[in-house]
């Protein structure tokens, strides 16, 4: 090689405080392609950008200045020093590493993405990297390595290693957290002494942290706890947030108050992280389309991740296009057909009915995640196909408070539905003739492309007996999601902060009763009358009932609060699971039943210890 085109191969200096001039690396696989664009990057006792791929027979740290030309790079020092080139001035290069006589703990022959890499050519002008991926197995493994121009110490700008200024703005970083020896609900599934690793909003798998060589910022170990004469308990158990699907209002706060929606909001937003809920429809029963115009903005505008509290998904309809004689605690004098089909629906509910748009412009942005429709009214059926071709599975359609039959609920599942609301409460009972929407669970002769529905269960001992929860669980677990149908009479008590002088769902008063002989169950009706109303549960209680009700165990329960209403929202890989790429939502339940090895303890009993939303942990 001609020696005009050797550069020294000095080893690089130490600055002022006594730490090497090596970057941190990052990067992503690079293609053959990418490879044949740019040239190549090959090392041989030393490294160089090098426009071929044939190794330097020099052990000098060999430069191509034709491949420096090709980026309109500065060859000449005191050019770079006046035009103020620096490492990351540099354009990404892409190359291949030929490490037949370099450290053996980098892969031969492998392409990478090179990027973000100082360089270290030490005794043997052995190249050298911080973070290294290795594998002492010799398997192949792609890291990031250079992708930038870096001399030795002489050439390099003052301006690296000179610190910034207290008034310069350096680039955030995001928090990696590190949960170690963890019990975790994996894809439906518990995977004991497991690690799960979070980076910024988000879920990252072990493999990212190990190839982009991360270091957790902050680590959380959860090993196993010993308790006294010989037993143990279990670790705590680390679940994706639970997700209720259908809550009408909590501590005094009613989300069909068109006045106080955006207090409601807030203020339940915050309370249910308590209880695990990172995520939930406020749902809003039969009302004048006044209040829907008035109220759905509002949702709108609140919907999505927000720091520290429950996230809005947006909300849950019930009605007014429901059954008179299926109207439950609803306002019969609101309640109506959609005569005109699709028509009423966006006349009724107004212009947030509409989905995000492709711009996100934020007068789309749909207020509504679920709309229950009673399948055998006038024009429903038109309404339900209407819902489908205009918006597919961004808006799902549930069947409820509904006097359909069996071929009713099959008819609106051909036309769009996929969801039962509150299954057994307000609707035609089973039949052994006409199961009605209950035979949903169990049918073999749907329609093509059709499947059977999710369906809403309250579990809280009240709404249905345990032996049809039980049933219904058997029928079709996969479908089986808890949710609560909770009111504004929910979570109030002596210490509340805020008590309302009354209690309303909508337009209609509520009334908390005691119920006979279970002193630990309440019924909230219609006051003056004994129709139910919702319910006063909370998502934890309805899960131990489930695994009570039902001889499930814990996880089956907290799939059907988390991954069953994710998939019935088509949001799952986003919430209701704990992989790559979803949201940062997490829970730790503490089980309250010791274990050995002859007893797992009782898993109805637990309570909701710490809860993550967003990668940060929410203290209640």
């Amino acid at each position: 090689m001609d020696s005009s085109r050797k550069a020294s191969t000095k080893p690089q200096q130490k600055n002022k405080n006594g730490n090497s001039l090596l970057a941190r690396f990052l990067g992503h696989p690079a293609s053959s392609d990418n490879v044949q664009q740019h040239g190549a990057v090959d090392a041989h006792d030393g490294i160089g950008l090098r426009s071929h791929k044939t190794p330097p027979e020099s052990d000098d740290l060999a430069v191509d200045r034709t491949a420096y030309k090709r980026f309109n790079f500065p060859t000449n020092e005191q050019q770079r020093r006046n035009e103020g080139w620096q490492q990351s001035s540099v354009p990404k290069t892409i190359g291949r590493i030929n490490t037949s006589a370099v450290d053996d703990t980098l892969m031969r022959n492998e392409f990478y993405n090179l990027r973000d890499v100082s360089l270290t050519i030490g005794s043997r002008n052995r190249l050298a990297t911080d973070n290294m991926v290795t594998n002492k197995q010799g398997y192949s493994h792609q890291i990031p390595i250079l992708s930038k121009y870096c001399p030795p110490p002489p050439l390099l700008p003052a301006a690296v290693t000179t610190p910034p200024s207290p008034t310069e703005s350096l680039p955030t970083r995001e928090k990696i957290t590190q949960l170690k020896q963890c019990d975790i609900i994996r894809d439906g599934k518990l995977v004991c002494d497991d690690t799960l690793w979070i980076r910024g909003s988000k879920i990252i798998d072990a493999k990212t942290a190990f190839y982009e060589g991360l270091q957790p910022d902050e680590v959380i170990d959860f090993g196993e706890i010993e308790v006294g004469g010989g037993r143990r308990r279990r670790r705590p158990i680390i679940a994706p947030g639970f997700i209720d699907a259908q809550i009408n209002g909590y501590f005094g706060w009613d989300f069909a108050d068109s006045e106080r929606i955006s207090e409601a909001l807030d203020h339940v937003s915050k309370g249910l992280v308590k209880y695990g809920v990172t995520s939930f429809c406020p749902t809003v029963v039969t009302s004048l389309p006044d209040t829907y115009h008035k109220v759905l903005p509002t949702i709108a505008e609140k919907r999505g991740p927000q720091k520290g509290q429950a996230e809005i998904l947006g909300a849950h309809i019930e009605g007014p296009f429901i059954s008179v004689t299926k109207k439950g605690a609803h306002n019969n004098e609101y309640i109506h057909a959609p005569v005109n089909g699709f028509q009423d629906i966006v006349q009724v509910y107004g212009k947030f009915v509409e989905p995000l748009s492709h711009d996100d412009s934020a007068n789309n942005n749909s207020a509504i995640k679920i709309i229950t429709i009673a399948p055998e009214l006038e024009g429903a059926y038109e309404a339900i196909k209407g819902i489908r071709d205009a918006w597919g599975d961004q808006i799902v359609v549930s069947i409820g408070h509904t006097e359909a039959t069996y071929e009713n609920a099959k008819k609106a599942l051909e036309c769009g539905a996929t969801m039962v609301t509150h299954l057994f409460n307000a609707m035609s009972p089973f039949h052994h003739r006409d199961p009605g929407p209950v035979g949903l669970l169990s049918a073999e002769d749907l329609p093509p492309g059709t499947r059977k529905p999710t369906f809403g269960i309250i579990a809280d001992g009240v709404h249905a007996s345990p032996s049809s929860i039980r049933v219904a669980y058997k029928s079709h677990p996969d479908g089986f999601m808890l949710v609560t149908d909770a009111l504004a009479a929910a979570g109030i008590n002596s210490s509340s902060p805020y008590k309302p002088t009354e209690l309303t769902l909508g337009s209609m008063s509520i009334t908390r009763v005691p119920v006979a002989n279970n002193s630990d169950a309440t019924r909230v009706v219609i006051t003056g009358t004994d129709t139910l109303a919702g319910s006063v549960a909370t998502m934890p209680e309805c899960i131990a009932n489930m695994v009570k009700f039902c001889g499930c165990g814990i996880v089956d329960a907290v799939n059907a609060a988390t991954a069953v209403p994710a998939k019935a929202l088509n949001i799952y890989g986003r919430k209701g699971v704990l992989r790559d790429g979803a949201d940062a939502d997490f829970v730790v339940l503490n089980l309250g039943g010791a274990a050995d090895e002859n007893d797992d303890g009782d898993e109805s009993i637990f309570n909701v210890s710490r809860v993550w939303i967003g990668g940060e942990e929410v203290f209640f």
